[in-house]
């Protein structure tokens, strides 16, 4: 690997960890790219030539922790995966529970709609449904995990991530197979 590749990968990964390590022991309002860019060790430019913004950079740690733990699976386009891709999604975002409810307090919590997002395209990437509303059930299914999740939080998480994936993913088989037999081809 070249030089300025390597630079720049670790560059983007100082940032990130920097981010996990503010965003564990402060509150989202109160962490700026400054500190950021101070804790990674890194210029402001640098931060801006990866990122648009500190919910850019989230959405981005978001989404390649959730692509590592998916490409880990030994057959990831099936259904018995389900709650395993909902756990991994789950924990990826809940690295701090502290982080999540800041947040949902700072109105902030629409960044995890884009994870959610993806994790509805891959579910129903795999499903023999109808591609001219394939998109609408993306959306669907998204706001729905978005706001089990959403109102999980804010009930105390009561029950273990595990527990949650396996009640999403059972919801969501039932929903699939509600939508597939409404819109047959």
């Amino acid at each position: 690997m070249k030089k300025a590749r390597r630079d720049s990968i670790l560059s983007q990964e100082s940032i990130m960890d920097a981010t996990i390590q503010l965003f564990c022991s402060s509150h989202y309002q109160d962490i700026t790219v400054t500190d950021i860019c101070k804790r990674a060790g890194v210029a402001r430019v640098t931060f801006y030539k990866y990122f648009h913004s500190i919910d850019d950079l989230l959405t981005t740690i978001f989404k390649e922790n959730f692509i590592a733990n998916y490409k880990k699976l030994s057959n990831p386009k099936s259904l018995e995966n389900t709650t395993i891709l909902l756990t991994f999604l789950l924990e990826g975002i809940y690295f701090s529970p502290d982080f999540i409810n800041h947040l949902v307090s700072c109105n902030r919590s629409y960044i995890l709609l884009d994870i959610f997002d993806m994790i509805s395209e891959i579910f129903l990437s795999y499903q023999n449904l109808n591609p001219d509303i394939l998109k609408l059930q993306c959306l669907f299914i998204s706001g729905g995990i978005y706001n089990v999740f959403i109102e999980w939080i804010r009930g105390g998480s009561q029950i273990t991530i595990p527990q949650l994936a396996q009640k999403m993913a059972i919801m969501l088989e039932t929903l699939v197979a509600t939508l597939a037999r409404q819109f047959v081809h």
